[in-house]
């Protein structure tokens, strides 16, 4: 991935993004209405799962990227930290170190 590559995913994500953690399952994931931008964040990683239209009465359709593979989450995070503010470094940090415990206990 490129540094711009990076860096414009990282601020999508900054901005619409989330980084999830629950139970044993980790979920980077965007949602949004522009599906053009969603098949970019599928283009630009090259991993991740895409879904929709979610459709809604009196809403426009959702699309949805998510990649919940913890090897291609780590992948991804080498590329996306140094561009990340604060807040969201803790987040990716936080879920890069219970992927590792996960792998300590043998929990690839």
């Amino acid at each position: 991935m490129s540094d711009t590559d990076a860096a414009w995913l990282a601020g999508l994500l900054e901005g619409e993004g989330h980084f999830t953690v629950s139970g044993k399952s980790v979920c980077i994931g965007v949602e949004m209405s522009d599906k053009d931008i969603i098949d970019r964040v599928k283009s630009t990683v090259g991993a991740g799962n895409l879904t929709g239209p979610r459709l809604r009465k009196n809403y426009k359709p959702l699309y949805t990227w998510r990649l919940t593979m913890r090897p291609e989450i780590e992948q991804l995070a080498v590329y996306l930290l140094p561009h990340m503010g604060e807040r969201r470094t803790k987040q990716l940090v936080l879920m890069l170190g219970f992927i590792r415990i996960m792998k300590g206990n043998g929990n690839d």
